[in-house]
C-alpha cells in the first residue's frame, strides 16, 4: 500500500504553529488519530515601489536641504507591499542636504519578521544661473519717503532677452511670507558692451513689504530670483541696510 499523501492548504498569512490532526483510512478502517505541528514563517520582504527620478534646482553651490517641500514629497512617494505586514516601516539613507549633482537614495522596507526589501532612485541637483544683483538703494530708510526699491539683474555673457520667461514675476526674498515679495512691475533692457550684447532686468518692489520682512535694522542679505523660459531659475545675491532716520527730528 503507498504511503498517504498529506496536502494541508493555509489561507492568508498565517504566521506561527498549527496543530494538524491526522486520521487516515485505508478503505475501511480509521487509523489513530495523530497530530502534527505545523510551523509558518515569513521569510519574503516587501516589494517596493520606488518614486519616480527628480530634477532640483539649488540657489548657489550650497545644495538643497533634505526638508525642501519637493525632497519630501519624493521621499513620501516610495510604497511598501507585505504578504504578512500591512504596515512595514520604511526608511531610507537621504543625506540632510542634497549637493549638485546626482545622489542615490535608497529606501529600505521592513516586515514584522524583520524580511527586507529595498529600491533605489535618484535626485539630481542642477545650480540655478547666479546674476550680478543691484538694488537701488543699498541704504534703506523704513522713515523715507521712497515707495519702491529696484532690484537690478545683470545677467552673464552669452544670455538673451528670449531667454528669460517675462511672464513670471521676480521675487525678493526676505519677504513676508515665506514665497518673498513678487515685483509689482518689471522690464528688460538690453545694450552692448564693447559690441557684445547684454541684458539686465529691473524689477520695482514695495519698500514697505521689504522693510516689513525685516523687523531690526542692520545689514540683511537680499535674494532675487526669476525664471528662464526653459524652466530653470536665475538668481542674484545682495546685502543691504535697513536704517530708521527720522529727518524731520534734524
Amino acid at each position: 500500500m503507498s504511503e498517504p499523501e498529506l496536502i494541508v492548504t493555509l489561507n492568508g498569512c498565517c504566521l506561527g504553529e498549527h496543530t494538524i490532526r491526522l486520521v487516515v483510512n485505508d478503505g475501511e478502517l480509521d487509523s489513530a488519530e495523530d497530530t502534527v505541528i505545523i510551523t509558518v514563517q515569513d521569510t519574503t520582504g516587501p516589494d517596493m515601489t520606488p518614486p519616480g527620478d527628480i530634477e532640483v534646482e539649488a540657489m548657489g553651490p550650497d545644495g538643497v536641504p533634505v526638508d525642501n517641500d519637493e525632497i519630501q514629497t519624493f521621499l513620501d512617494g516610495v510604497a511598501a507591499d507585505d504578504d504578512c505586514d500591512p504596515d512595514p516601516v520604511i526608511s531610507n539613507d537621504a543625506p540632510d542636504v542634497f549637493l549638485p549633482g546626482d545622489t542615490l537614495v535608497t529606501f529600505t522596507a521592513t516586515d514584522a519578521s524583520g524580511n527586507t526589501g529595498t529600491c533605489s532612485s535618484t535626485v539630481t541637483v542642477v545650480e540655478a544661473a547666479e546674476s550680478h544683483l543691484r538694488i537701488v538703494p543699498r541704504i534703506i530708510n523704513r522713515e523715507g519717503r521712497l515707495r519702491k526699491i529696484l532690484a537690478v539683474i545683470r545677467f552673464p555673457e552669452g544670455y538673451t532677452e528670449e531667454d528669460i520667461d517675462t511672464d513670471v514675476p521676480l521675487v525678493l526674498y526676505p519677504g513676508d511670507s515665506p514665497y518673498g515679495i513678487e515685483a509689482t512691475h518689471q522690464r528688460i533692457v538690453t545694450w552692448y558692451r564693447w559690441g557684445t550684447l547684454r541684458v539686465s532686468m529691473f524689477g520695482f518692489f514695495p519698500k514697505d513689504d521689504v522693510t516689513g520682512a525685516v523687523p531690526e535694522d542692520g545689514w540683511v542679505e537680499c535674494m532675487v530670483v526669476g525664471r528662464f523660459v526653459d524652466g530653470h531659475y536665475f538668481y542674484g545675491l545682495r546685502t543691504v541696510r535697513i536704517v530708521s532716520w527720522d529727518w524731520k527730528c534734524w
